[in-house]
């Protein structure tokens, strides 16, 4: 598609569109995000055709042509949903949250506070991840968010491109309630982390980010995967729990469910508690994989500018 169009949809999309349908009953726009995804669907070959690959060449290596097909159009919608759901922000509060997103497993996350040692949750790009922040913040916890923070990149964009990314910039980055440790701020960030978990607040580290120097190479969707060892090493140090979660498109509202914590003796390495967490990410993936594919495609394309690719067999 000629990218001035793509440019004027997602000025469309993020302005007046997300001001309209932010005032919808959440099931009133996901049936607009249907119809959305039907016609990207249509229209983006290229994103199509990008997805597809990287679903033969992991899980559905032995799939029907039908099912693959079936489960890109789905990532498709699970993509609009997502990027819909981030339209509500503004309207998130104490009062209101249960309507928006709930939370199974918010028991694990109880007992890992009781310790009075913080909890890691390992929070993968996976469908609306970043809901997880206001689901837990509204609920009454201290929540921080490791993330590699710098200069947006779409500020070196020109004229409608970078207008529709700065108004995405200012709606969704600008209302999250988070206190985010920027890890560029190198051993500032770690301390920060660290300081966290001894006040026994919650850090959330996007552990299918592509960040940090520290990896492990593991097993994922039948494929070799660097996952980074940093929240790992940082569980040992700390004696912080490691929860593994998610966030998923569940009806009209986003789920966020929080798994059970990794088991961690103190003869373990960093190494080994990467591998114990990729069996979860596998399972999470390769259950739902429609929520994931959608990262698949923005690190694929990200990868064309040099940037390190997802799988690195």
């Amino acid at each position: 598609m000629n990218s001035i169009l793509l440019d004027i949809l997602r000025l469309m999309f993020w302005g007046p569109m997300r001001k309209l349908i932010s005032h919808l009953n959440p099931a009133y726009s996901f049936s607009i995000a249907k119809a959305i995804a039907f016609f990207a669907y249509h229209i983006l070959n290229g994103r199509r055709k990008i997805i597809s690959e990287e679903i033969r060449a992991s899980i559905g290596r032995e799939w029907t042509s039908d099912k693959i097909d079936k489960t890109v159009f789905d990532s498709f919608k699970i993509s609009i949903r997502s990027q819909l759901m981030m339209f509500y922000l503004p309207r998130l509060n104490y009062s209101n949250i249960n309507e928006y997103i709930s939370i199974e497993g918010l028991g694990f996350l109880e007992d890992a506070l009781s310790t009075k040692k913080g909890a890691i949750i390992l929070n993968p790009h996976f469908g609306p991840f970043m809901l997880i922040m206001p689901a837990l913040h509204y609920r009454g916890y201290r929540v921080n968010q490791i993330a590699l923070q710098g200069e947006p990149p779409w500020k070196k964009r020109k004229w409608l491109d970078k207008k529709g990314y700065d108004i995405k910039y200012a709606t969704i980055e600008g209302n999250i309630p988070v206190n985010f440790i920027n890890t560029s701020a190198g051993p500032h960030s770690l301390r920060a982390a660290v300081n966290a978990l001894r006040n026994n607040e919650i850090l959330l580290f996007p552990s299918t980010g592509r960040g940090g120097t520290a990896l492990h190479t593991v097993n994922l969707m039948k494929r070799k995967v660097a996952l980074s060892i940093f929240p790992f090493k940082l569980a040992l140090r700390t004696g912080a729990s490691l929860l593994p979660a998610s966030v998923c498109c569940d009806g009209s509202m986003g789920k966020v469910i929080i798994e059970g914590p990794l088991n961690i003796r103190d003869d373990f390495t960093p190494e080994e508690l990467t591998e114990r967490y990729a069996e979860v990410l596998d399972y999470q993936v390769t259950k739902n994989p429609e929520h994931f594919l959608s990262y698949l495609y923005l690190i694929h394309n990200i990868s064309l500018l040099g940037e390190p690719p997802f799988f690195i067999d």
